[in-house]
C-alpha cells in the first residue's frame, strides 16, 4: 500500500470514529473501526519526518491546521470553546518535535543515547498530559514505537506486542461476548495496513490531507445543527 492508500483509509475510519461519536454514541462498532485511525497517521507523521526536505515546515503545517482545527474540535464534541481537550494535531506536533529531538542526539555510548531517547518520551508524554492533548501519552508512546521500528531498534514481533500491552492498559472498554476488551486495542488491527506498506507516497495532495481534519468536522457540525432544528 502507498502512503497515499494509508492515508485514505486513516480518513475514511476516522470519519466514521467521529459520525458514532457525534450522532451514534452508543453503535461501539462505529468506534471500534475509528480506533484504525490514528495509528496510521501515526506511522505516516513519521516517515513523513524522514522524507521531508523541510522539517520545520513540516512542524509550522501541522501546527497551524492544529489550530484552525481546534474550533471545530471543540464545537463538534464539546458545542463551544473548551480547553479540557485538544485536537490530534497537537499531539501530532508534539510528537514530530520529539522525533526531531531523537535525531539531535548521538552520544558516544549506546547505554547514553537509550536512556536519552526515554527521557525525552517521558518529557513529551508528561507535557501531552499536562497539555491535554487527544490520547496524550498513548499518542506519544505510539509514535515512538513507530520511530523504533523505521530505525529497526526493534523487530515487527516487537512494535505488534508493544501496542497490544500500551493500548489494552486503556479502561475504555465494550462488551463482547462477556468479556471485557479494551477497545483501545482493537487500534492493533490498523497493523495489518501498516506492514503493507511499500514506502511510495502514491497520488494525493497533503493539504487536502490535512484540510479533511477540520473540514470534515464542519459538516459534522452543519448536520448536527440541521438536525437540531
Amino acid at each position: 500500500m502507498t502512503a497515499a492508500t494509508l492515508k485514505k483509509i486513516a480518513m475514511i475510519t476516522m470519519f466514521i470514529d467521529h459520525l458514532g461519536a457525534i450522532f451514534f454514541p452508543s453503535y461501539l462498532s462505529l468506534r471500534i473501526i475509528g480506533r484504525i485511525a490514528f495509528p496510521i497517521f501515526a506511522f505516516l507523521l513519521v516517515e513523513g519526518s524522514f522524507k521531508t526536505s523541510n522539517k520545520t515546515k513540516y512542524i509550522l503545517r501541522i501546527f497551524t491546521f492544529a489550530l484552525i482545527t481546534e474550533i471545530f474540535f471543540d464545537l463538534a464534541f464539546f458545542q463551544g470553546l473548551d480547553f479540557g481537550h485538544q485536537n490530534i494535531l497537537f499531539t501530532f506536533t508534539l510528537g514530530l518535535l520529539m522525533v526531531y529531538s531523537f535525531k539531535k542526539i548521538n552520544f558516544n555510548t549506546k547505554a547514553l543515547n537509550i536512556y536519552s531517547h526515554l527521557l525525552i518520551v517521558i518529557i513529551f508524554s508528561c507535557l501531552a498530559i499536562f497539555f491535554k492533548f487527544d490520547y496524550q501519552y498513548l499518542g506519544i508512546l505510539t509514535i515512538f514505537y513507530f520511530y523504533l521500528f523505521r530505525i529497526k531498534v526493534i523487530a515487527k514481533n516487537g512494535l505488534v506486542l508493544l501496542l497490544i500491552i500500551t493500548y489494552s492498559i486503556t479502561s475504555f472498554e465494550f462488551p463482547f461476548f462477556s468479556i471485557n476488551i479494551p477497545i483501545q486495542a482493537l487500534a492493533i488491527f490498523s497493523l495489518f495496513f501498516i506492514l503493507n506498506y511499500n514506502g511510495k507516497k502514491g497520488g494525493l495532495n497533503p493539504y487536502f490531507v490535512y484540510g479533511f481534519y477540520p473540514g470534515h468536522l464542519a459538516i459534522l457540525i452543519l448536520i448536527n445543527l440541521v438536525l437540531r432544528w
